[in-house]
């Protein structure tokens, strides 16, 4: 959503809300109450410029609206191209005596931060 690219948005009675783009990536998410009405558009709030919106009316007679909501992609991507958007990143794999070349050494240093298993241990 407002990266000019044309997605799908539905929402189902119990919150959950779907963005679907043109080659079929989702993005999920919960709303927080049960919905009676929704609408996705792209809208005027505020100077009279649209802007992507997510209007939600719930059973507790709310209508929440959500604004200026921006994703610039909604492609699946992998934690190493994630992490490889991240400003610093080669300074903090080198603290770590890691080669930020070799991508098999940073995929080590990463299962052993999320799941502490390090390669050159033994059982």
């Amino acid at each position: 959503m407002g990266d000019g690219s044309e997605e799908v948005v539905a929402c189902a009675w119990d919150g959950h809300t779907y963005l679907v783009n043109l080659n079929k990536e989702v993005v999920r998410f919960k709303f927080r109450e049960n919905v009676a009405a929704f609408c996705a558009g792209h809208y005027a709030i505020e100077k009279e410029v649209n802007v992507p919106c997510l209007f939600y009316v719930t059973f507790n007679n709310r209508i929440v609206v959500y604004y200026k909501i921006n994703m610039p992609n909604i492609a699946n991507m992998t934690l190493t191209e994630t992490m490889e958007q991240q400003q610093g990143l080669d300074e903090l794999l080198r603290s770590f005596n890691c080669d930020v070349s070799s991508p098999s050494q940073v995929s080590q240093l990463y299962n052993w931060c999320l799941y502490g298993f390090h390669p050159k241990k033994t059982g």
